[in-house]
């Protein structure tokens, strides 16, 4: 819709164009709803630019709008008007013939009150309660195409986005929804709830919530899943997605990655998911069993998702603490007494060939890791010590004999 009124300013600002859009918008709904009758009602007027320019509020100030008052300019003025009736079937099924009546009605009137200078008249004593003498002529007016939505016998459910508000019906919607009804407006509460308010439906829907309905992940940071009645409302809309009949669906749907423990913190019976299997712990550099810790022994708690299990400690060993002896790794893991392998290796402290045992000589302790080890005294000191003498390599208190750079030890 379109008007055009001489004796405005062309604005130059939105603050501008907002002085002019206070003194036009009243005046048009004054005169709209004088024409109408009891099952008709004007919802809204919107002013949507004035010569192009959006009106605003800003902080220029007033007198500069006043000093250009004087200039006998015109401004055009785009705005658009809802306008609702309420019809006279149920089924309103003559909508479009309602709505084009109201039309040429509300245009005839206006047309009458502009061309006889009403409106002109009741445009200057508006502009005057805001401070503003003008001389206005309103030189015409075209009303737009009749854009009609049929409602119903009840207002439609639209979104408030008011504080501690939800979807309401009291026929005060946007002027947007009301040209977008597709996205905003819904024949029932519950339509409108489920679009706007999914996180919190019964509330919005004037309900309590059901109560509890299975279980749900808690979203809380302590990956498990509860079963009460503080389900959020999104997931008792969509239940196929979100709740579940058991724990370890849950757990197993959102937290594949420690399904154990989700389990165990979910405060279901963890026997099904502990195996019993081993996986390593590469910080105490041993291997662990998969089995609650208070369970004591080798149970280092639920694995992990991320570790791999072995059947064996032996096998965990291997595959995952290669530079560890094996039977080392395997003692400790199992928390028995490790004796050391028997072998033997060199000490560089006491340039002697030792044994791999914990003892009185020729125990020279447990072997390291990355020390070498040799079957044989007589293989380690001819690999290890070669510049010293058979003898003094090898620790002396069990030598039996000695022939050449042979030397025999005793069982």
């Amino acid at each position: 819709m379109k008007m055009e009124i001489k004796g405005f300013p062309k604005p130059q600002t939105t603050a501008e164009a907002e002085i002019i859009a206070n003194i036009v918008q009243p005046v048009t709904e004054k005169s709209v709803q004088s024409t109408l009758s009891p099952s008709q009602s004007l919802v809204q007027v919107n002013i949507n630019a004035v010569d192009g320019i959006k009106p605003g509020a800003g902080d220029e100030l007033r007198r500069h709008l006043t000093s250009r008052m004087l200039q006998a300019e015109g401004v055009d003025i785009d705005y658009d008007m809802v306008l609702e009736e309420i019809c006279a079937s149920s089924a309103c099924d003559n909508a479009q013939e309602v709505a084009n009546a109201l039309y040429d009605s509300v245009n005839e009137f206006m047309q009458e009150e502009i061309e006889g200078g009403k409106f002109a008249t009741a445009l200057e004593d508006m502009a005057k309660t805001l401070g503003q003498t003008l001389e206005l002529t309103v030189e015409g007016n075209v009303l737009g195409e009749v854009v009609f939505s049929v409602l119903g016998l009840v207002s439609t459910w639209y979104p408030s986005w008011k504080q501690g508000k939800h979807c309401l019906n009291d026929g005060a919607q946007s002027f947007f929804m009301q040209y977008n009804p597709g996205d905003w407006l819904f024949n029932t509460r519950d339509g409108c709830c489920i679009r706007y308010y999914s996180w919190e439906y019964y509330a919005c829907m004037g309900e309590d919530n059901a109560g509890a309905i299975g279980y749900y992940p808690a979203w809380d940071g302590t990956e498990s899943c509860v079963n009460d009645a503080e389900a959020p409302d999104y997931m008792g809309l969509n239940p196929s997605l979100w709740i579940f009949d058991n724990i370890d669906s849950c757990c197993q749907r959102y937290y594949n990655w420690n399904v154990a423990g989700c389990v165990f913190k979910s405060g279901d019976d963890t026997t099904s998911v502990a195996t019993s299997d081993w996986y390593v712990n590469n910080m105490n550099e041993i291997c662990q069993q998969d089995c609650l810790e208070q369970s004591g022994g080798s149970c280092g708690g639920l694995v992990p998702s991320w570790k791999d299990l072995h059947k064996t400690a032996a096998s965990c060993c291997e595959n995952t603490l290669a530079w560890i002896p094996g039977a080392m790794c395997v003692a400790r893991s199992q928390l028995t007494t490790y004796s050391g392998t028997s072998k033997w290796y060199a000490d560089g402290n006491l340039q002697r060939c030792v044994q791999d045992c914990v003892g009185g000589a020729p125990c020279g302790g447990l072997l390291e890791s990355w020390v070498e080890a040799f079957d044989s005294p007589n293989d380690c000191c001819s690999t290890k010590l070669w510049w010293l003498e058979r003898k003094s390599c090898i620790s002396t208190l069990k030598l039996h004999a000695c022939f050449i750079d042979i030397c025999f030890v005793s069982p």
